[in-house]
């Protein structure tokens, strides 16, 4: 006999660390592909005006324009805890999330540490993040480095 409560926090484990990997390999089809279609996002502690439900694509839309001016990133997401609730899951998440942008000073680092509490939903069988909240617990480097990484993505586009 399967324990589907095991195989159901390996999914939902891969669909929260997914989130991460997209973000660092830039690819925007694998973080559509984790969410529902429309998704809550609160990012308040990184922007008080970020706040909102929005669909997964318009979520994509910001995401890409806001890490796409980045010369890298890395995203990490370890300690999951998981709460049930019949075909819905709460997975908080520890976090760090490393922004390198390359100037002509040198390398330009901001490093967020903190939470994610990533709610999910399973439909047709597979587990989908309908939202995700970012708890910032402590910020360090250049906070000015995201303006002017989106400020790098705007002139290439």
């Amino acid at each position: 006999m399967t324990d589907t409560r095991l195989e159901d926090r390996a999914h939902i484990s891969d669909r929260v660390i997914g989130y991460a990997t997209s973000l660092d390999r830039r690819d925007w089809t694998l973080l559509r592909s984790l969410m529902t279609d429309e998704v809550h996002i609160d990012y308040t502690d990184f922007d008080p005006q970020l706040d909102l439900t929005l669909t997964a694509d318009e979520w994509v839309e910001r995401v890409t324009a806001g890490l796409s001016g980045f010369d890298g990133t890395q995203h990490l997401s370890t300690n999951h805890v998981y709460e049930f609730s019949g075909e819905r899951v709460v997975c908080v998440s520890q976090m760090q999330a490393a922004h390198f942008l390359n100037e002509a000073e040198g390398m330009a680092t901001s490093v967020i540490h903190g939470y994610y509490t990533t709610s999910l939903i399973k439909s047709a069988g597979q587990w989908l993040i309908d939202g995700v909240k970012l708890t910032i617990t402590a910020t360090l480097g250049d906070t000015d480095v995201y303006a002017r990484a989106a400020q790098r993505y705007m002139e290439r586009s």
